[in-house]
């Protein structure tokens, strides 16, 4: 079961970034990673009050330790209509990745699938920006870059994944790869319609993980399935590896490695109690398991939810999300496990 952490390092948490934007204008970072050079990078939406409208909005830091070190990378709304960047990446040669949605003015209206490349030049030190991969109706919620595996076909020099779904009444689970650093990419899993994905990660041994939301029946009624796919030979063929409902509903909304570079995910279900209970879950000796069951009166005594997870150079197993106390008030949480 995860612990709340009580370590020395928990105390030293500080503010890494503190955008302030105008009057009315909100922000929202939803993706965090670092490039082959350090550099962190944050993609998320910024709503700016005077337009009405959401913009792609990202952000880097080369020395994340200092609070006025980030400045926006990539910052704009497309054709007149919203835009949100969901998660980001960066490859072994250097580049970075982010993916997101952009929609259409109305009318037609409409999302379209977007995902953006940045390439770092040695020679002026400046970022540039070019669109990877774009199509109508779709929106991508992850990406993830898996190295090169000699022992993994399909790989080539190392692949892009990115996750996400198709938009309309067809709507569903949607994965691409991209084998050439984002210039070609190809769909290589849509399990069935009405699944949705929402995050990827790959492990050491070149396996791949989508997680996301699959729909079933329950005494005659429809609800959403926490659903876990695998990936073992880069992309090329997939199988359900896991399925999971807490009570009526389950949700995952992030995986990640811990420090023996095995899958955990973690999520959300709505438990017996009626509350949203943080669900954290990974294979142990072979048969997938939930490891942290938290909400309600085992929490703060409404429900919790949680979205990233991690693991730092000390193997520490990190969870972030944010639980509801008994007066209605939400908490952000970061829960740990040695």
């Amino acid at each position: 079961m995860l612990g709340t952490t009580t370590s020395e390092e928990s105390t030293s948490w500080y503010l890494s970034d503190d955008l302030n934007p105008n009057p009315g204008d909100e922000t929202s970072p939803y993706g965090l990673a670092f490039d082959w050079f350090g550099n962190l990078w944050s993609a998320g939406s910024l709503y700016d009050a005077s337009a009405g409208s959401f913009y792609w909005y990202v952000r880097m830091s080369s020395n994340p330790t200092t609070s006025d070190s980030w400045k926006a990378m990539d910052e704009f709304p497309y054709d007149g209509g919203s835009a949100s960047a969901n998660s980001v990446a960066g490859d072994a040669s250097g580049n970075v990745y982010v993916v997101g949605w952009r929609g259409a003015p109305w009318p037609p209206g409409g999302t379209y699938w977007l995902v953006r490349k940045a390439t770092f030049s040695s020679v002026d030190q400046t970022w540039s920006w070019a669109t990877a991969d774009q199509f109508k109706s779709g929106e991508a919620y992850g990406i993830a870059f898996v190295p090169r595996n000699l022992n993994v076909a399909n790989l080539g020099s190392g692949a892009l994944f990115a996750v996400g779904r198709t938009t309309g009444s067809s709507g569903s689970w949607i994965t691409r790869r991209s084998v050439d650093g984002g210039a070609n990419w190809e769909t290589v899993d849509t399990p069935s319609s009405g699944a949705l994905a929402n995050k990827v990660s790959g492990d050491a041994f070149g396996n791949v993980y989508v997680v996301g939301l699959g729909k079933i029946k329950v005494h005659g009624t429809q609800v959403w399935e926490w659903l876990v796919r695998e990936s073992s030979d880069g992309g090329a063929t997939w199988q359900t590896v896991d399925t999971y409902v807490d009570g009526s509903a389950a949700a995952p909304e992030g995986v990640g490695m811990d420090a023996n570079g095995s899958p955990v995910v973690v999520g959300y279900g709505t438990g017996s109690d009626g509350y949203d209970h943080w669900i954290v879950r990974r294979p142990i000796n072979g048969t997938w398991t939930t490891v942290d069951d938290w909400g309600g009166k085992d929490a703060l005594g409404g429900s919790a939810l949680a979205w990233g997870v991690t693991s730092d150079k000390a193997g520490n197993l990190l969870v972030t999300g944010r639980a509801q106390d008994l007066l209605g008030a939400w908490h952000w949480v970061v829960r740990s496990t040695p």
